[in-house]
């Protein structure tokens, strides 16, 4: 994962630090091959971002998470 490109993204974007590590800290304790799970962290960094994630963008990041985890890929999604 690109950590510069994402830090970037919680600057220029005006996002809560801690929102975010409260996101990453949820992340880490929650089983991620279990799609509500994904759909629940997705849906979650939607809401702390301000951006409105249609279900076929949606689709697409679980299916991207389920393959590779967490990559400069789903980023770039975002």
């Amino acid at each position: 994962m690109d950590i510069n490109k994402l830090m970037d993204m919680v600057i220029n974007n005006n996002i809560n630090q801690s929102d975010v590590f409260k996101l990453i800290e949820m992340a880490s304790s929650l089983d991620l091959k279990d799609e509500k799970n994904i759909r629940k962290i997705i849906r979650e960094a939607a809401k702390i971002t301000g951006k409105d994630i249609s279900k076929n963008k949606e689709d697409k990041m679980v299916e991207l998470i389920k393959k590779k985890g967490i990559t400069k890929d789903l980023i770039n999604l975002i």
